[in-house]
């Protein structure tokens, strides 16, 4: 991404409405990907699970992230 790119979602994380949804909606998905990680068979599911739960906790950190690179 370009800082412009970057420059271009600092409106979205500045924003404590739309931040604190995109919290929610990282929590909730972190919790449900938890419990597909504890019922998961199988090294190759075990390993899809893990990259998304990854994912997800990325989304906790959006706002410094996006501050970061926007710099």
């Amino acid at each position: 991404m370009t800082q412009k790119d970057w420059r271009d979602l600092l409106p979205l994380v500045n924003n404590e409405d739309f931040y604190q949804l995109i919290q929610m909606y990282a929590k909730e998905r972190i919790e449900t990907l938890r419990n597909q990680l504890e019922m998961t068979k199988g090294e190759d599911n075990f390993s899809l699970v893990q990259g998304k739960l990854l994912e997800a906790r990325l989304l906790l950190l959006l706002r410094e992230t996006v501050i970061q690179n926007a710099k």
